[in-house]
């Protein structure tokens, strides 16, 4: 999909499951957001220069983060895929994604203590550690979130919190979890994770904290949810080379007799399209 030298941060699928937007610095350009179409090499620019793409709504609005260098934490903003004015929504942000309803927004806030909101204004969980990766349950009533129990370090456990800010840990600390992703039916968590003494792999946890592994094997991450779903989308993919990717295929089935599949990351969030007939993934390494 491209094969210009740079970094990817983030990609998603627009709504129409044929659109991919992503955040990209390419060379000593500073990061813009892009978008191209499956199939096509070629990719146009939506503006918003400096921003970030963190989230696009089943309505086809993004969440944006601008970051001033040395700064932690910026500021929150939405901008429609088709364009405008970015309409700013808050300060000290460090993460945000939208509800599956497109409406409302889980936001983590950097201050004395790190923040976790949904919808924005109501505090379901805060700590002197850090929180990260913050994505919304199917049905609106759990915000799963990695807790970190020291700031800006990777060691963290996978938890939830509900509406009345109750939390619950599901996980023991792993050396890093990097990516989050609801079932579609809301009952358990798929998230990609290092052990302390083990590689890497996908790990499948229920609300009651019950425990397994989907898959183990170097660069085994799971793959985040789509505009205005929350399937995790029929693909298996491994990464070589470099280069932001495009894949399509039929389903298959992942060890452990789990009936849903996964992609396998590096850096960046992957995303399915809504229909769940292609996922788009970072490829890292030597090569294009």
């Amino acid at each position: 999909m491209t094969f210009r030298t740079g970094s990817v941060n983030h990609a998603r699928f627009a709504p129409d499951g044929q659109t991919i937007v992503y955040s990209a610095a390419w060379g000593t350009d500073p990061i813009a957001i892009f978008s191209t179409r499956l199939g096509s090499e070629e990719f146009r620019e939506l503006g918003a220069p400096g921003a970030d793409l963190l989230s696009i709504s089943s309505s086809g609005e993004m969440l944006v983060l601008r970051q001033r260098i040395g700064v932690r934490g910026g500021t929150l903003a939405r901008v429609a895929l088709a364009g405008g004015a970015e309409r700013e929504i808050l300060e000290s942000v460090m993460d945000a994604a939208w509800a599956p309803n497109g409406k409302d927004i889980a936001v983590v806030r950097l201050g004395e203590k790190m923040r976790l909101e949904f919808p924005i204004g109501r505090v379901l969980s805060e700590t002197t550690g850090q929180i990260s990766a913050p994505l919304v349950s199917p049905r609106g009533d759990l915000v799963a979130f990695v807790d970190h129990p020291q700031r800006f370090d990777s060691i963290g456990s996978l938890a939830v919190a509900d509406l009345q800010g109750r939390k619950r840990r599901l996980t023991e600390n792993f050396n890093e979890i990097a990516a989050v992703a609801w079932s579609p039916e809301g009952d358990e968590i798929w998230f990609s994770a290092w052990p302390p003494n083990a590689s890497e792999a996908i790990y499948a946890v229920t609300l009651s904290g019950r425990q397994r592994v989907v898959v183990r094997g170097p660069g085994a991450q799971v793959l985040q949810t789509s505009p205005g779903s929350t399937h995790l989308g029929p693909w298996t993919c491994r990464m070589t080379g470099k280069r932001f990717s495009s894949i399509s295929g039929e389903k298959q089935e992942a060890r452990h007799s789990t009936r849903h599949t996964f992609v396998l990351r590096m850096v960046l969030r992957p995303s399915a399209s809504a229909m769940g007939r292609h996922a788009c993934f970072r490829r890292t390494g030597n090569g294009r």
